[in-house]
């Protein structure tokens, strides 16, 4: 995701080994609101709740910008709107 000033903040998620799965690459990485302080990370291809209970890493590729923390948690209805 372009961030204001040129950066950019992408994810994926890779297994135990560091290999990138499926559907998670960083090209298909997808932040909904760049402006707000907490970004859904979404991937265009797939859900990231069809990972839930298997074991998987995020490996952040950032350029011109800074992550401060990372939460994993249900997304709420307000998030999904944006």
């Amino acid at each position: 995701m372009p961030m204001p000033g040129g950066g950019s903040i992408r994810a994926e998620l890779v297994d135990e080994s560091g290999r990138v799965i499926s559907g998670y690459d960083a090209s298909g990485c997808v932040f909904s609101d760049v402006e707000h302080p907490e970004l859904p990370l979404l991937w265009r291809a797939r859900s990231p709740r069809e990972r839930v209970g298997r074991t998987a890493c995020l490996r952040f590729h950032v350029r011109g910008a800074w992550v401060y923390s990372v939460r994993v948690a249900e997304m709420t209805a307000d998030a999904a709107k944006r």
